[in-house]
C-alpha cells in the first residue's frame, strides 16, 4: 500500500486534535471539578446523577418544609406553655385561684378581687395566648389563618347562624339568683341545671335542638317571646328579672336565658340527652372583641343582615359578594350559587355571605414522598368554648350581684315599713349584712364549681400540649434523618460526579508529555518540502 504525504500529514494532524481534545477534557473537568461534561460523555453515570441531583432537591425542599413547621410548633408550643408549663403558668394560677377562694373564708370585697384576677388571665388566654401569630398568620384558627380566634374588634352588625353540641358533661348543678326589683333581697334558686353559653345578648331567632327519642325529641322547634315557660316548647326565652320560673323549666322544656345567655335544663331531661350530645342551632346578631370569632369556632353561616323581625327584610350590599348557596332574591327570582352580585345589590337578609365548616382544619405539611403531619393546634381545642363560657359566666354572675345602695335600702324601709331612727339604722345594717352573706355564699358556690371544672379545662389543655408535644418530637427525628440523608446523597452524588483532581493532573502531566512527543514528531515529518525534492 502506498502511503502518500497526505495521508501522513492527515494521520498527524488527527492525532494531534485527538490528544488535544483529551488534553482540554481533563482541563474542563479540574475547571469544572465534574467528571461529566454532558450526558454523552458517560450516559449511565449522567442518569444516576440526574436521580441523585433531583433526590436533593425534594430533600431540601422537605428540609425547609419541616423548618418552617417546626417554627409554627415552636409558636404553638410557647402559646401552651405559658398556659400550663409550671406554678406560675395562667391555668395554674387560675386554678390556684379557685381553690383559694373556694377553700377560704373570703368577704364579697375579697372575692370580687379574685374575679379581677380571673378577669385579666381571661383575658391574657385568649387576646394573647390564643391569637398568637407566626409569620403574620393565627397559628390556632385551622384554615382561617388570617383570622383571630378571639375576636380583637367589635362586629356590632354581623349576623351568623351557629351550630354548637351541648352535652352532659357541659351542665353544671348551681345556685342561681334571680332579682326583680332592686328594692328586694334576690330571689336564690337551689339545683339549678345550667350550661353557659359562650355568647350572651342578641341571639333573636329559633333555636333548633336535635335530639334522640324521648322528651327531647323534635327539631325546628320555636322560641316564644319573653314569657314564662309553657310545657308545648322545647327552648323557650325566659326573662329572667321578670319570669318567677325563669331557673325552674317544667319537663320537656328548656328555658334559655338571653340576660345572661344560660340554658336551664329539667333535672327530668338530663337522661334524655343523646351520649354524642345534643346539636343546637342559633342566630345571632352583633359580635364583640373578647368572643370566640364564629367562622373559627363554630360552623356556622354569616347572613347579610339581622333577623326580620327585628332587622330590616332586606339589606344593601356593601362590597361585591359572591353567592354561597342557591339564594332567593327580593323579586322572586332565585340565583345560582356562585352568582357574584355587585355592591349596591338589594337581598333578603337571610342571603348567605359564607359558609365556615371548621371540620378537618390541620394543615399539614409534607415531610417526605407522601409522608404528611399536621402542624397546627386549635384554640376551640385548648380554649374550648366550654372553657370560654363557664369563666365569662362566672365573672358575669360577679358583676351581675351589685350591693344595694344604703342610702336607697334606707328610703325603701322608710317608705315601705315606716321605720325611723335606730330602728331603721338597724333594718337597713341588716339587709346589708344579709344581703353580703348571701352573695358571698353564692360566689363560694361558683366557685366551687369552677374548681371542679377547671381541673377538666386544664386536663384537656394538657392532652392538646402533649399532642403537640408528640408531632414535635415526630418531625424533629424526621428534620434529622432529612439531614442525613442529605450527607449520604451528597456523597454518593460527589462520587459519582465530581473529579479526583489530584489523579486528573497527573493524567494531564502525561497526556501533555504525549501531546508534545507528537508535535515533535510531527514536526520532522513535515520537514520535506516540494523544494527538497527539486534540489535532488
Amino acid at each position: 500500500m502506498r502511503v502518500t504525504n497526505h495521508m501522513v500529514y492527515g494521520n498527524a494532524m488527527n492525532n494531534i486534535f485527538r490528544n488535544a481534545r483529551h488534553i482540554n477534557g481533563m482541563v474542563q473537568q479540574i475547571e469544572t471539578t465534574k467528571r461529566i461534561q454532558r450526558p454523552s460523555d458517560d450516559p449511565m453515570i449522567s442518569a444516576r446523577t440526574m436521580r441523585y441531583r433531583t433526590i436533593l432537591e425534594e430533600n431540601e425542599r422537605f428540609q425547609m418544609n419541616a423548618q418552617s413547621g417546626l417554627a409554627w410548633m415552636e409558636v404553638t408550643e410557647s402559646a401552651l406553655m405559658n398556659l400550663l408549663n409550671g406554678r406560675d403558668s395562667i391555668l395554674h394560677e387560675m386554678n390556684y385561684q379557685f381553690v383559694r377562694a373556694a377553700t377560704g373564708t373570703h368577704d364579697i370585697d375579697d372575692q370580687r378581687a379574685i374575679i379581677e384576677t380571673i378577669r385579666q388571665m381571661f383575658f391574657q388566654i385568649g387576646q394573647v395566648e390564643m391569637n398568637q401569630t407566626f409569620e403574620g398568620r393565627y397559628v390556632f384558627s385551622g384554615f382561617r389563618t388570617d383570622q383571630p380566634p378571639i375576636l380583637t374588634q367589635n362586629m356590632p352588625d354581623a349576623t351568623f347562624q351557629i351550630t354548637q353540641t351541648i352535652s352532659r358533661q357541659d351542665i353544671s348543678e348551681l345556685l342561681c339568683v334571680q332579682r326583680f326589683n332592686p328594692d328586694d333581697m334576690p330571689t336564690v334558686h337551689e339545683r339549678v341545671l345550667v350550661k353557659p353559653m359562650p355568647y350572651r345578648g342578641g341571639i333573636q331567632v329559633t333555636m333548633s335542638p336535635r335530639g334522640a327519642a324521648g322528651v327531647l325529641a323534635g327539631s325546628n322547634i320555636g322560641i316564644t317571646p319573653a314569657t314564662p315557660a309553657s310545657t308545648g316548647n322545647f327552648v323557650i326565652h325566659a326573662r329572667y328579672s321578670d319570669c318567677p320560673l325563669a331557673y325552674q323549666p317544667p319537663p320537656g322544656v328548656i328555658h334559655f336565658i338571653p340576660e345572661t345567655g344560660e340554658l336551664i335544663f329539667n333535672e327530668a331531661d338530663i337522661p334524655h340527652i343523646p351520649a354524642d350530645g345534643m346539636g343546637l342551632t342559633y342566630t345571632r346578631t352583633g359580635f364583640f372583641a373578647g368572643e370566640p370569632n364564629p367562622t373559627v369556632y363554630f360552623p356556622s353561616r354569616q347572613f347579610a343582615g339581622s333577623p326580620s323581625p327585628p332587622g330590616p327584610a332586606t339589606v344593601t350590599l356593601q362590597q361585591e359578594t359572591r353567592l354561597v348557596i342557591d339564594t332567593l332574591m327580593p323579586d322572586g327570582t332565585t340565583l345560582p350559587a356562585g352568582t357574584i352580585l355587585p355592591a349596591g345589590t338589594e337581598v333578603n337578609w337571610n342571603t348567605v355571605l359564607g359558609e365556615f365548616d371548621i371540620s378537618d382544619q390541620h394543615i399539614h405539611f409534607e415531610f417526605a414522598n407522601n409522608l404528611f403531619l399536621p402542624i397546627n393546634s386549635f384554640a376551640r381545642d385548648i380554649f374550648t368554648p366550654q372553657m370560654i363560657a363557664d369563666l365569662k359566666r362566672l365573672i358575669e354572675f360577679s358583676d351581675s350581684l351589685v350591693s344595694s345602695d344604703p342610702a336607697d335600702v334606707r328610703e325603701y324601709f322608710r317608705r315601705e315599713h315606716n321605720y325611723e331612727g335606730e330602728v331603721l339604722t338597724n333594718a337597713v345594717n341588716q339587709f346589708i349584712s344579709d344581703e353580703n352573706a348571701r352573695f358571698r355564699y353564692l360566689m363560694h358556690d361558683r366557685f366551687n364549681n369552677m374548681m371542679e371544672r377547671h381541673t377538666g379545662h386544664m386536663t384537656n389543655a394538657q392532652t392538646q400540649h402533649t399532642n403537640l408535644g408528640t408531632r414535635m418530637a415526630r418531625l424533629d427525628m424526621l428534620y434529622h434523618r432529612l439531614e442525613e440523608d442529605h450527607i449520604h446523597y451528597t456523597a454518593l452524588l460527589s462520587a459519582q460526579e465530581d473529579t479526583d483532581v489530584p489523579g486528573t493532573i497527573i493524567r494531564l502531566n502525561s497526556a501533555q508529555s504525549a501531546f508534545n512527543d507528537s508535535l515533535r514528531a510531527t514536526g520532522i515529518v513535515t520537514q520535506l518540502s516540494l523544494a527538497n525534492f527539486i534540489n535532488r
